[in-house]
């Protein structure tokens, strides 16, 4: 704690090195994770093993957790039958950061950078998508299939059986080689970050790989989906400031996307993010409280000081985090056989959380408050309507 707290001290200072070992070399980037599957072996391991579904999480972003709305993201990919499914968030006036796009060709959902599509441009030379004004905005969290990565390394005329013996053969160099072919395929950042000692626009392999635009160099036979999931946009940004540690965590707990990029901006940067903040957010509100609700859209750590302790605590001793016992049917949350010839509903007296009082004035049923609280927060879903009969009506004037 205290080496990380004294570089900190020195990047404030303006020592951009401070952050990184003296060892380290640059990243190529989140799509190297891909690369480092085949490269390394791990791959033909997940396959070995029987995975069917890999989890990835950009580490900027401190708000996805595996609690029941990880749950809910993750039967909606199996339920969709698909290879690759990121989490999109409404975006927040002024917030940056790669795009959700729909392809008319295929119809199948891509994901794109910033850079990349400031650089997509008619005729004319007009970008033909502003990042800041698109809706969706890319949350870093997804889910994928091994087939999905297999798909993106294999020959068109191999199978994925096929892909996997001829990896297990390979030698560790060959492995490499075959990474390699891969991630020509795939689109590179040409566009620099501050303080990563790049050029501006270089397209050469030493640009920065993008696990999320591998999309668009999946085959078209992969099937590319998104869910949309609650980000900063959903929060009320004007109240948050106000708020107690309980109110916080009620709104904070169906939250997926909080980011964290940078440490803090610059004052000259903060003061062209307040004017166009001002510009989208109307008149109406004040300049101070502006300043204030800004603070969560610039995705700093500064900025999102005031939830981060408070997201921990969701994460390390909330109610909703997802535990073992909630797939292992033989600890905690056994599954019980329910004999199918008295119905589908459960009234087990140690199911319901109910408590009930009698007295003279008759019956008393009082709910729990917090699962109240939590129905009306994120409503009721699992119920569909099913016509189990339909009858002519003859008149509808009484007979």
């Amino acid at each position: 704690i205290k080496l990380a707290e004294q570089a900190q001290e020195e990047f404030k200072k303006g020592n951009l090195e401070a952050m990184l070992e003296k060892k380290d070399r640059q990243a190529r980037g989140h799509g190297d994770f891909f690369d480092q599957l085949i490269a390394s072996g791990k791959l033909i391991e997940i396959y070995d093993q029987g995975i069917e579904v890999i989890s990835v999480r950009n580490i900027d972003n401190i708000g996805a957790r595996f609690d029941r709305y990880f749950l809910r993201t993750l039967g909606f990919f199996l339920e969709h039958k698909l290879d690759f499914q990121g989490e999109v968030t409404p975006r927040a006036p002024g917030q940056r950061g790669g795009n959700l796009i729909i392809r008319t060709d295929t119809d199948n959902r891509v994901f794109l950078e910033d850079p990349i599509l400031r650089a997509t441009v008619d005729l004319n030379g007009t970008p033909i998508v502003s990042p800041s004004d698109s809706y969706w905005l890319n949350s870093a969290v997804g889910l994928f299939t091994k087939h999905y990565v297999i798909s993106l390394y294999k020959e068109s005329n191999q199978t994925d059986d096929q892909f996997i013996e001829n990896l297990r053969r390979a030698s560790p160099e060959q492995r490499v080689t075959i990474a390699a072919k891969g991630r020509d395929r795939s689109p590179v950042m040409f566009d620099a970050k501050p303080g990563k000692g790049t050029v501006a626009l270089t397209t050469k392999p030493a640009g920065e790989s993008n696990l999320w635009m591998s999309t668009t160099a999946a085959p078209d036979d992969v099937k590319i989906g998104a869910i949309g999931v609650r980000g900063v946009r959903n929060l009320p940004l004007e109240k948050l400031s106000d708020m107690s540690i309980a109110e916080l965590k009620e709104v904070l707990a169906p939250v997926r996307f909080v980011s964290a990029k940078q440490w803090v901006m610059s004052p000259e940067k903060r003061a062209a993010a307040l004017v166009e903040f001002k510009k989208q957010i109307g008149p109406e509100v004040s300049d101070e409280k502006l300043d204030v609700m800004l603070n969560y859209i610039l995705e700093t750590y500064e900025g999102n000081k005031p939830l981060v302790d408070v997201l921990f605590e969701l994460v390390f001793k909330g109610e909703r985090f997802v535990k073992k016992e909630m797939f292992d049917a033989s600890e905690g949350n056994k599954v019980k056989k329910v004999d199918s010839s008295t119905g589908g509903i459960d009234f087990d007296p140690a199911q319901l959380n109910l408590k009930i009082e009698r007295t003279g004035a008759g019956m008393k049923v009082t709910v729990d408050p917090a699962e109240l609280q939590r129905i009306k927060s994120d409503g009721v879903s699992g119920f569909r309507p099913v016509i189990l009969n339909i009858t002519p009506v003859k008149s509808l004037l009484p007979s």
